[in-house]
């Protein structure tokens, strides 16, 4: 396996869906050859080409709206020129997806530190040559486009999280959203072995070329790019959720295969129901959360469909359900009660004040992704339905 590593400074070794058919566009941006003493990297544009190949090839991509930006093509101006025009030219009925490999570097700023993408033509240990995360939270925050989905496979990638955010969607791709998948956290990680791709990389296509579904949700992806990374040998983390402070709206983007037709979400609205939020008993407040009413599962794919919309409604419900509808014996019965028991305690401790809101958030994600995970495994014998 390569020593190499993504970060600057060299280290040890049909035609109309539910709500409307929105055009996707893709920026992509790949960087192994770089000026001015940085060094070279062996897999970055390889990666960004993949990713490309595999989008335009199998999801619904067209050429004339994918934008890619290679080693010399990729400079700081005109990387910041392509995101000029992506957030002056698209409206809510575009979604972007952006992909970055390359270098990327954390370095101190007063009384905290600053994470950069380093285009081709940056400077060593000059990081006023770099290109700083805020710029890139503004092509989340600012544009105008109805899905923003980054994915991020540079070191240190993890520094664009700000905080946290819990989700909450009605219809999960007629609301807005702002999702990233970085390659880490706050560490380095893996160029790969030469001629190869990235860890992260590989992962990420594996799953984009073998999924047998004709379509899956951002959230999908994150959940299973975390749990493939855990059977590979670098010690690396990648994270994906939505962004907070960045125009998010409790949607996903979803991607979709090409020829295939999206049916009409069959979701009762008419009938809304009323949970009492129990986080808020006992603190003189009870905060009422509507829920729309779903349709009622009657097979094994119906049922995959209700538990993961009920789980971005709402978690504590969606653990309750998925319960309900194990069979006796199921395999899966163990992993359920361990996350009723994690969310279970990360309520008590949030309501005793023991832990900050981030934190609690965070590992509400961590559950959202386990159940979603779970219930892609489903199988017939693990489910029963009432006669």
């Amino acid at each position: 396996m390569s020593d190499n590593y993504r970060s600057v400074v060299k280290r040890e070794n049909r035609a109309e869906q539910v709500s409307q058919q929105r055009t996707n566009h893709l920026l992509v941006i790949g960087i192994d050859k770089y000026k001015n003493g940085i060094a070279t990297l062996n897999n970055a544009v390889r990666d960004a080409k993949t990713f490309r190949d595999i989008l335009l090839n199998t999801y619904q991509f067209e050429e004339k709206n994918i934008t890619s930006l290679f080693d010399e093509a990729a400079t700081i101006g005109n990387i910041r020129k392509t995101f000029s025009n992506i957030l002056n030219s698209l409206t809510d009925a575009d979604n972007l997806i952006f992909y970055y490999s390359g270098h990327g570097e954390e370095r101190p700023s007063g009384k905290s530190v600053r994470g950069y993408w380093i285009p081709h033509d940056a400077i060593l240990d000059e990081d006023y040559t770099y290109l700083p995360n805020e710029e890139i939270n503004l092509l989340f925050k600012n544009s105008r486009a109805h899905h923003v989905f980054g994915i991020v496979d540079s070191c240190y990638s993890g520094n664009l999280f700000t905080r946290s955010v819990d989700t909450a969607n009605e219809r999960i791709n007629s609301f807005a959203s702002r999702w990233l998948l970085t390659a880490g956290r706050n560490e380095l990680v893996s160029d790969g072995v030469k001629g190869g791709n990235s860890p992260f990389a590989d992962t990420l296509f594996s799953y984009l070329k073998t999924y047998p579904n004709d379509s899956f949700w951002v959230s999908d992806l994150c959940t299973r790019v975390l749990k493939g990374m855990d059977y590979t040998s670098e010690k690396q983390t990648p994270r994906g959720e939505p962004l907070q402070d960045a125009a998010h709206r409790g949607g996903q983007f979803v991607f979709y295969k090409k020829g295939f037709i999206p049916e009409p979400e069959k979701v009762v609205f008419e009938a809304p129901t009323k949970v009492v939020d129990k986080v808020n008993k006992g603190l003189g407040e009870q905060k009422e959360v509507t829920i729309p009413k779903l349709a009622t599962p009657t097979n094994l794919k119906s049922l995959k469909t209700y538990l993961k919309k009920l789980t971005n409604l709402n978690l504590e419900e969606a653990l309750i359900q998925f319960e309900k509808y194990l069979s006796d014996g199921s395999s899966k019965e163990n992993d359920i009660l361990m996350q009723q028991g994690s969310f279970n305690r990360n309520k008590n401790q949030q309501l005793s004040n023991l832990i900050t809101e981030a934190n609690a958030s965070r590992t509400e994600a961590r559950i959202r992704y386990a159940m979603l995970s779970y219930i892609d495994d489903l199988e017939e014998e693990d489910v029963q339905f009432d006669a």
